[in-house]
């Protein structure tokens, strides 16, 4: 009876911590959509206004327009930068856990307490 409610007592807390692992992936991959999606949204509206823009009727040295056309090509080439350099960290990350993940998961899975060998005086 008292394996039993050990058996139990172990099964709640892994149902417990398998909870808080999914509502954290659930979690980040919400961030991570809504980031996409400001991204796009930010990309599609700078580009919607330098094409809008592009043929105005320049008020010389110090014109707003332009100065707001120039941030607005400069953040493009940034995101086409930052874009590069993220698909690099990708695959680099992807690289590394892939090497890894299955040298821990074998061993994880021939440790002595997960074979729940019992150890005696």
């Amino acid at each position: 009876m008292h394996e039993g409610m050990k058996g139990k007592k172990t099964e709640m807390r892994t149902e417990r911590v398998n909870e808080k692992f999914i509502s954290g992936k659930i979690a980040c991959t919400l961030t991570a959509i809504a980031a996409a999606l400001f991204l796009c949204a930010f990309v599609t509206c700078s580009a919607f206004f330098i094409s809008m823009e592009l043929d105005h009727d320049c008020e010389g040295e110090d014109c707003p327009v332009c100065s707001v056309l120039l941030q607005c090509e400069n953040s493009l080439h940034q995101m086409g930068n930052l874009a590069c350099a993220a698909g690099i960290v990708a695959v680099f990350l992807f690289l590394v856990l892939a090497t890894v993940h299955p040298a821990a998961d074998l061993l994880r899975k021939n440790s002595l307490v997960h074979l729940r060998v019992r150890l005696n005086n």
